[in-house]
């Protein structure tokens, strides 16, 4: 099975394609672009992904600074930073069993927060695309926060009101702004509410809040693939900006994946229900221990976080000890996190973006395969919210340096940037 992850805008407009595996039929290879190459990624513990495809020149969110280029390290080949000429081709629709998850889109315009004397940020770099018209209707969409650059509505509402199989999935802010706008039939608009595991209470169980999506069959009679969302929020956080998406995706098949021998059972070597962490010695990252195994499903998923500004740690063990074990996610597919670090003065808020400080524990904890820089573009911004920002920059070579410190091949992150209208193909063998 694959994940083909496009960069729409330089920022955090992300289009997620999975695809389930064709047995036994390999795909044919995309066309390498001239690029920086990079060194072949690590195999994990679970599937073996492939090496992206390419890596841009992926720009920076520093509004006083001059944007850089890129470490100078080589990177993955990738498709180069335009459009498709046949948009249809990126879409999801193509093989049964495929699902189309669409994140955070701001395309172009302006991003106002309260008032244009407060904050206003444009992009400096094009999207991809004009319209959310130009791309075939994906399955879902995704926003995590109320915030203009991330809930836009010039870019969302050029979605057709209706008449799409698209569900537009909000934070709960969001979901409400969203329908006060009247563009869209109120039943294509749906809540996430923060995840929680299921508990017991005067002999219940509460609902789990992850949302499960059903992918059908490929044939009659074969079991259905899955798709879960998980919204993950920071606690006490004023801003509102730190929050985390979870996604799992487990593809539909006509028989045991172990049937047909694609796949071997994988047991990990942590609990689901409590998994030990003792602290870590100086400059060594700590990861899942336990001694107790767990039994998880033959089937693994793929799995993805999605948390631009960043959340700690803390927020995401309880998701990955209890949800991602059971799922049989990890280590972790992508994590979508910044490389920078984003700092307004407390009485503004505090922290922006945690980048490298906040990403580096989320991706060492959760063996991460893959790193890809998300919110790091260098915006157009103006406002009084951004007077006294600072910025801490991180390149490539920085974050993979920081987080592939033990020297095991088997547990390194592979860092990308993209930039606007790149993707790359994550495949599973």
């Amino acid at each position: 099975m694959s994940v083909t992850v496009k960069h729409l805008n330089a920022d955090s407009t992300f289009l997620l394609v999975f695809r389930p595996a064709t047995p036994h039929t390999p795909s044919p290879p995309a066309s390498p672009v001239p690029c920086k190459e990079a060194p072949e990624p690590a195999l994990g513990l679970a599937d073996t992904l492939s090496p992206p495809q390419t890596a841009g020149n992926g720009s920076k969110e520093h509004p006083d600074d001059e944007s850089r280029e890129p470490a100078s390290s080589p990177l993955p080949s990738h498709s180069p930073a335009s459009a498709p000429e046949n948009p249809s081709n990126t879409g999801a629709g193509d093989r049964p069993g495929s699902f189309s998850i669409l994140i955070d889109p701001w395309l172009n315009g302006t991003s106002t927060i309260w008032h244009k004397k407060f904050s206003t940020s444009k992009h400096t770099t094009s999207s991809c695309i004009t319209s959310l018209r130009e791309l075939p209707a994906p399955d879902l969409v995704l926003i995590s926060q109320d915030k203009p650059d991330h809930c836009h509505q010039d870019s969302l509402c050029s979605l057709p009101p209706n008449g799409t199989k698209t569900i537009i999935l909000a934070e709960c802010a969001a979901a409400r702004k969203i329908n006060s706008w009247n563009h869209f039939h109120p039943d294509k608009i749906q809540q996430m509410f923060k995840w929680e595991e299921p508990s017991i209470s005067k002999g219940k169980f509460s609902r789990t809040t992850v949302r499960r999506i059903a992918i059908p069959p490929i044939i009659p009679g074969g079991k259905e693939g899955e798709v879960t969302i998980a919204y993950l929020p920071m606690a006490f956080d004023m801003t509102g900006l730190h929050t985390a998406i979870g996604i799992t995706y487990r593809p539909p098949s006509s028989c045991s994946l172990l049937e047909e021998g694609i796949l071997e059972p994988i047991v990990p070597s942590f609990a689901a229900d409590a998994i030990e962490m003792p602290p870590s010695p100086p400059g060594t990252p700590s990861s899942f221990q336990s001694s107790t195994s767990y039994a998880v499903p033959a089937d693994r998923a793929v799995s993805i976080l999605y948390s631009p500004h960043g959340v700690p740690f803390s927020v995401i063990k309880p998701y990955a000890e209890k949800h991602l074990v059971r799922e049989s996610a990890l280590p972790l597919t992508l994590l979508l996190h910044s490389f920078d670090r984003v700092q307004n003065p407390w009485w503004l808020g505090g922290n922006v973006c945690a980048g490298l400080p906040g990403g580096a524990p989320i991706a060492q904890n959760l063996l991460a395969r893959y790193w890809i820089s998300a919110h790091d573009e260098v915006k157009e911004v103006g406002g009084l919210a951004v007077r006294n920002i600072q910025f801490d920059r991180y390149s490539r070579d920085e974050v993979a340096a920081l987080i592939n410190t033990d020297g095991n091949s088997a547990t390194q992150t592979e860092v990308v940037e993209l930039c606007s209208g790149d993707e790359i193909c994550l495949t599973s063998i």
